[in-house]
């Protein structure tokens, strides 16, 4: 077997090791792609620059709160919520 023989088994697809923020990734991915079309398309929605700058930056805030909702309810799910003990987060001051 030669090196690239060895290559080609290991790339039969895109893989993502199993997270459950995968979802919120995915999310992420699909939400800056939008906000990258949003960028471009500004100048059309809005001509003067306070409204350009609205509409960027509501864009940004519902952004970053859908993103910031999604990792909060994936992190409660897991048991990480507020005033739940975290592994390795004790009370003695180690990490």
């Amino acid at each position: 077997m030669t090196i690239d023989d060895n290559l080609a088994r290991r790339r039969r697809g895109f893989r993502v090791a199993p997270s459950p923020f995968n979802a919120v990734k995915l999310e992420l991915a699909v939400l800056l792609c939008v906000g990258g079309l949003v960028l471009v398309v500004h100048g059309r929605l809005a001509e003067q620059a306070a409204l350009q700058g609205l509409v960027l930056g509501g864009y940004g805030a519902g952004a970053g709160l859908w993103v910031g909702l999604r990792t909060r309810t994936v992190l409660r799910r897991l048991g990480h919520g507020r005033g739940e003990a975290r592994p390795g987060a004790g009370g003695d001051g180690t990490p």
